[in-house]
């Protein structure tokens, strides 16, 4: 018989050597949060910080297609819409498939917020 060890038996070693170290560390985290005003200040300026950044980007994406909208809109009052039958229909079918395939590339939710925005603006 050999006295080798089997790469089960290791395996289950490691895995239990990582998990008895990331319970040792929740634990030592949980008694350091618990006990030290220093740490748990430090805690809530960083989530603080997180939450204002997280904020700011939100509100900077907000601002950008607001304005991506309005060129849009600006550039489709420019261009004028048809006044006869005939060319009205071609229009129609020319946006019909301009919104299928922007509908297809995955970018429904930027056009629902341009019909959004030109209804407030027909208003």
């Amino acid at each position: 018989m050999s006295s080798s060890i089997r790469p089960a038996t290791i395996a289950l070693a490691t895995v239990g050597t990582l998990a008895t170290g990331l319970l040792g560390y929740a634990v030592y985290f949980d008694h350091r949060r618990r006990t030290d005003p220093e740490f748990r200040k430090a805690l809530k300026r960083e989530s603080r910080k997180t939450e204002k950044l997280v904020k700011e980007e939100a509100e900077a994406e907000g601002i950008q297609q607001k304005q991506t909208i309005r060129k849009l809109v600006t550039k489709a009052q420019n261009e004028g819409f048809p006044d006869n039958t005939e060319d009205k229909e071609v229009y129609f079918m020319q946006e019909v498939g301009h919104g299928e395939a922007t509908c297809q590339n995955g970018a429904v939710r930027p056009l629902l917020l341009e019909i959004n925005a030109d209804k407030e603006q027909n208003l």
